[in-house]
């Protein structure tokens, strides 16, 4: 018991060092990114001290919030920003070691995917992932509008855009859009 104690506070720790909290709220609100009750129950009976879980946990979370699928360089990058939001400007983990830790959560299933990337699921989770690669256009003309009048209203200065979607993304929500 004293030794499960120990791996609660340690647990309990490293949510906190996330800004996570420490219970998942009755309802989550818009945009915020919180456990989900089996999740943390198999944490508290799988993770061993020092292992990353908990933040992985958070990561993968955080994407499924976002309806983006967890591939492994994409888990990458959303964990070194929570690491990087919570102060942590040490944080790196390698492709192989994410994928290691990965593989030795239960709760998770890793998925092969063309080339050499992976990505995981949440056991038991509905995956509703958008499809980046899908011609279909599922977002109302006015979206398109507003972007359009948004590009349209930037100087040459502003309309420089990281390379890649992901960092792209990044930017413009940066800018509130």
């Amino acid at each position: 018991q004293q030794q499960q104690l120990i791996l609660q506070q340690q647990q309990q720790q490293q949510l906190q060092h996330f800004g996570m909290p420490l219970k998942p709220p009755a309802v989550v609100p818009q945009g915020a990114v919180s456990l989900q009750p089996h999740l943390q129950q198999q944490l508290q009976q799988q993770q061993q001290p020092g292992a990353p879980a908990v933040e992985l946990a958070a990561g993968v979370e955080s994407l499924y919030h976002d309806q983006l699928r967890p591939y492994g360089r994409i888990l990458r990058k959303r964990l070194a920003e929570l690491a990087h939001a919570a102060g942590r400007e040490d944080f790196d983990i390698t492709a192989r070691d994410l994928r290691a830790v990965c593989a030795s959560c239960s709760w998770l299933r890793i998925d092969e995917v063309e080339g050499s990337d992976w990505s995981v699921e949440i056991v038991g989770r509905l995956a509703n992932f958008v499809d980046v690669y899908s011609p279909e256009d599922v977002y109302p003309e006015a979206l398109w509008q507003e972007a359009a009048a948004y590009f349209a209203s930037l100087d040459d200065s502003s309309m420089v855009l990281p390379g890649g979607r992901y960092s792209c993304a990044q930017v413009l929500m940066q800018r509130g859009l």
